[in-house]
């Protein structure tokens, strides 16, 4: 309750410098002036240095220089830390996923946003065993199969992933049989993050579908751990507000990178964008929260975050089993972007199967796969929704020159009947 009062107290002042990405969790409460952010980011003045907030949505325009704007000391930047934290931790802290309505489809020439995180591809040793940990434990459903060379693939996800309807734009797992009877997760790929609403029986659904739920102290009981039967960690931020609106699930993924200034400089080429630096209860200190932004500036989407190696740490590898595959506008441009900031195109062309024009890519700091994905081509592979049946068409028939002639009869003989009938009268 304090902290909904002091929120309410600072107004925009909060709200502008909450780093993007920062649940909040205020929406939900019904306080005016309160919102999720997620393109509250300092651009930087003449001299490097935080000049003022992009103005914009509601939000008000602070300066920490000389200027006509309401003046924000550092010192009253740092007495905004606590409260900044507080809110972070609040137990019905939620991050706020706009998606776009669309990418580029034919005869745009330029969408409303580069790109789009569309899905992560992971090898299981079982396909159905791992399949059921998604959604008999996490509430997924399957959204469509396929098969291609011979092994078989299904996605799973919380909803449609076109983004050509306003409720799709939803990240989906794309879970292949792996031709070995171990797949080569590596290090790298730390977890999934998802956000779903709290019930009591989420462990034991996760453990009745196959999977592992870690024993390891989080520091809080908002969100777990849990192993699926393939090994891929997923950690499940709870939400304890029955009444808040959970569109999509799919919050993001955790990557640890050998070399963060590599890994850092391939994504923003790829086009996403750097939200907020270690204030936010799913990351680790020094991560780097990424996403894609409209035109406007509206980050969207689920995000990348990148996670440092620490010091005196082992290196970690990508291995095998793992891609990231993200929806591209300009996939030539991109590829030259990523190439000059040290990325090896493993492949561009069509992608087997499906038609779909790709790029493979290569990360430098680590070595994961990211595969760009023209969006035309990706909205073609989708299931199309089942055409509705034209109404027909019904038309007033005429009467046909045999009923005119019976009508005509008819006639004739009531005609004649109303006749003998008036001579009669006449006659009594």
């Amino acid at each position: 309750g304090g902290i909904l009062v002091l929120a309410t107290l600072l107004g925009s002042t909060v709200e502008a410098y909450l780093p993007a990405g920062l649940p909040v969790g205020l929406r939900s409460a019904g306080l005016p002036g309160l919102r999720v952010l997620a393109d509250a980011r300092p651009p930087s003045g003449p001299r490097g240095h935080p000049s003022a907030l992009r103005s914009g949505n509601g939000v008000s325009s602070l300066s920490m220089s000389d200027g006509d704007g309401a003046e924000l000391s550092r010192r009253n930047m740092m007495s905004l830390a606590p409260v900044l934290l507080a809110l972070a931790s609040a137990p019905d802290a939620g991050v706020a996923i706009p998606v776009p309505s669309q990418l580029r489809t034919p005869g745009m020439q330029k969408s409303e946003v580069a790109g789009f995180v569309q899905h992560a591809v992971i090898k299981a040793v079982d396909v159905d065993e791992e399949v059921d940990f998604w959604t008999q434990g996490l509430g997924m459903k399957v959204l469509r199969t396929r098969k291609v060379g011979g092994r078989e693939t299904k996605f799973v996800g919380y909803g449609p992933e076109t983004l050509r309807n306003n409720r799709g734009g939803h990240v989906s797992l794309e879970i292949v049989q792996s031709s070995k009877a171990k797949v080569d997760i590596g290090q790298g790929l730390q977890r999934f993050l998802i956000e779903i609403p709290k019930t009591p029986d989420t462990r034991a659904k996760l453990i009745k579908s196959g999977g592992e739920v870690l024993k390891k102290d989080l520091g809080t009981d908002d969100f777990f751990e849990a192993l699926s039967p393939s090994g891929y960690k997923v950690r499940v931020c709870e939400s304890k507000d029955k009444d808040k609106m959970i569109t999509h699930p799919v919050k993001g993924l955790t990557l640890k990178t050998n070399d963060l200034p590599r890994s850092l400089s391939f994504f923003k080429a790829v086009g996403l964008v750097p939200q907020a630096e270690g204030l936010f209860p799913m990351m680790a200190g020094g991560s780097v929260l990424l996403r894609y932004e409209m035109n406007t500036g509206e980050a969207v989407g689920a995000a990348v975050v990148l996670e440092p190696l620490q010091k005196g740490s082992e290196r970690v590898n990508a291995g095998t089993a793992f891609q990231l595959r993200v929806l591209c506008e300009d996939i030539d441009g991109t590829v030259e972007k990523a190439v000059e900031a040290g990325a090896k195109v493993v492949f561009e062309g069509e992608q087997q199967g499906v038609s779909t024009h790709v790029a493979v890519l290569n990360e430098p700091g680590t070595g994961y796969v990211v595969v760009l994905v023209d969006p035309a081509g990706f909205e073609s592979e989708l299931p199309q929704p089942p055409k509705r049946d034209s109404p027909k068409q019904y038309t007033r028939k005429g009467p046909t020159k045999e009923e005119v002639q019976a009508e005509k009869a008819r006639k004739e003989a009531k005609e004649k009947r109303n006749r003998e009938r008036a001579e009669k009268l006449k006659e009594e």
